[in-house]
């Protein structure tokens, strides 16, 4: 099992957020709460209501950060850093563009 959630975490956790906003889209965008938005508030009630589906991207960004290098040999280093850079210059550039 933990193989298999090893593998289905990075994955499922950010498509499943994603799910739950796009099915609440509606009553967030319109403040109207539903029982779903509500429910998921932690995921939105922080950003406004525009960018209500930014913690799906935050979480990959998280993931990225600390997942993705760990794929990278041990001997290379600094390709870990310059990798954790890019990401990190690839969110911040989505960030501001926004």
């Amino acid at each position: 099992w933990a193989y298999a959630l090893i593998a289905v975490w990075p994955v499922g956790v950010p498509l499943l957020y994603s799910a739950m906003l796009a099915v609440s889209r509606k009553a967030i965008r319109e403040r109207a709460p539903s029982e779903l938005s509500r429910s998921i508030a932690f995921l939105h009630r922080d950003y406004k209501v525009n960018f209500f589906w930014w913690e799906p991207i935050e979480l990959l960004r998280k993931l990225c950060l600390t997942g993705v290098p760990l794929l990278i040999g041990a001997t290379a280093e600094s390709a870990r850093v310059v990798l954790a850079l890019l990401v990190t210059l690839m969110f911040l550039a989505v960030h501001v563009s926004l």
